[in-house]
């Protein structure tokens, strides 16, 4: 309160009062109790409007060259969002068209009396969620001929066969496919065990093992590999 009263001067306290709200009986005292309220750090329900100015002219944000960036930021980000709007728009009307189309078309062959099947379009039917999908069981499928194997450690390698999926082009015949790396202490004669590799032939033999195992513990179906 020091400030409002000592440092500032009279035509200061005067440009001031104008922000603050009016009211309809004894303005004067209840500008005065306002002040008094905002120099004594009362809360305002959302906070001290004195101490959040502060705040910001402390931190920079009413700087002016932080205002005109942040205004050519707002601007920046509404074109970004009218020509999104377009975008959608301009596929909406697409779509529209061509549904009307096949209406048409259909109504003009069957009649107005057939009734019409609705397409319903489904995210999974997507060529990225089916390679999802492949990618997955490919995996799953893996492990488990693995498992029967023996060899159920998995390697970080593992997880990126994305060059073996079914339907990808064919990998080369020399093209190996790391598993694991086999600690030298883990041997007994503290020799440095080498690096299993798997090559396509290794593969189809271990594909070929777990399908006459499956036959009498049918668990998962390969059929499709």
């Amino acid at each position: 309160m020091d400030t409002w009263q000592s440092v500032l001067s009279d035509s200061q306290r005067e440009h001031l009062r104008q922000f603050l709200p009016s009211f309809p009986e004894n303005n004067n005292e209840q500008q005065e109790q306002v002040v008094q309220s905002l120099f004594s750090g009362e809360n305002f329900r959302f906070g001290n409007p004195l101490h959040m100015a502060q705040k910001l002219f402390r931190d920079g944000h009413l700087n002016p060259e932080v205002v005109k960036y942040r205004q050519l930021c707002v601007k920046s980000q509404y074109k970004r969002y009218l020509t999104s709007q377009q975008q959608y728009f301009h596929n909406l009307l697409k779509q529209i068209l061509a549904s009307r189309k096949e209406l048409l078309d259909v109504a003009q062959k069957k009649g107005p009396d057939v009734a019409m099947k609705r397409k319903q379009t489904s995210i999974r039917n997507t060529p990225e969620e089916r390679e999802r999908r492949a990618q997955r069981r490919y995996l799953k499928i893996l492990r488990e001929v693995k498992e029967e194997c023996g060899d159920a450690t998995l390697s970080s390698e593992e997880e990126d066969l994305s060059s073996w999926l079914p339907g990808s082009p064919t990998p080369s015949p020399v093209a190996a496919v790391p598993l694991r790396s086999v600690p030298t202490l883990s041997t007994q004669d503290m020799k440095t065990a080498d690096k299993l590799e798997l090559t396509e032939r290794d593969l189809k033999l271990l594909l070929r093992k777990h399908r006459e195992k499956r036959k009498h513990q049918p668990v998962s179906d390969v059929g499709n590999v």
